[in-house]
């Protein structure tokens, strides 16, 4: 899309604003963080599944990698090489101090750092919603109790189970029916 605006015209060479293009690259790692993030989140909704501690390990693995910085430090400066081959087509030099290059090039570099920190923290916190944590099998937890009648702090001092009564109910009704 940047490079369409790249062309001689009226007796000069024009090049896009090299920030814009620069907010541009970074426009789409957010894009990318956000559709990770709902990516996973639909995943893990349709499954039910989620993941165990290697499991866990191993996709933080990737995430990383695919948020490591370094995969886009390099793109503005691939993006300058092509409008020097753009100019280079049409006989003429170009010259990125007289466009500044290296300053939109260090507030890139700026912004890939946050973009990229940003990303992988949001990622990597949505993905541990879905991970299991590391218990003994002896021990349960407390989405297994079934007590239906619970003691806890709560408006009356009591309170109710409503998915354990809920199970009991149709367990004994399933029982009951099969007799």
């Amino acid at each position: 899309m940047s490079y369409l605006r790249i062309g001689y015209k009226d007796g000069r060479f024009n090049v896009p604003n090299f920030q814009d293009v620069a907010n541009d690259i970074l426009k789409v790692i957010a894009c990318k963080e956000k559709k990770l993030c709902a990516e996973i989140k639909r995943i893990f909704r349709i499954t039910g599944l989620s993941l165990s501690p290697k499991e866990f390990e191993i996709v933080s693995g990737h995430v990383a990698d695919y948020f490591n910085e370094e995969r886009y430090l390099g793109r503005l400066e691939g993006f300058v090489q092509g409008v020097k081959r753009k100019a280079a087509s049409y006989g003429l030099p170009f010259d990125p101090q007289m466009y500044r290059v290296d300053l939109a090039e260090s507030l890139f570099a700026v912004g890939v750092k946050n973009a990229v920190r940003r990303g992988l923290t949001s990622v990597s916190t949505e993905l541990s919603l879905y991970a299991r944590s590391h218990q003994s099998p002896s021990v349960k937890s407390d989405a297994t109790i079934d007590d239906i009648i619970d003691l806890k702090p709560n408006f009356c001092g009591l309170g109710i189970n409503l998915n354990a009564l809920n199970r009991r109910f149709w367990a004994k009704k399933y029982k009951d029916k099969h007799k």
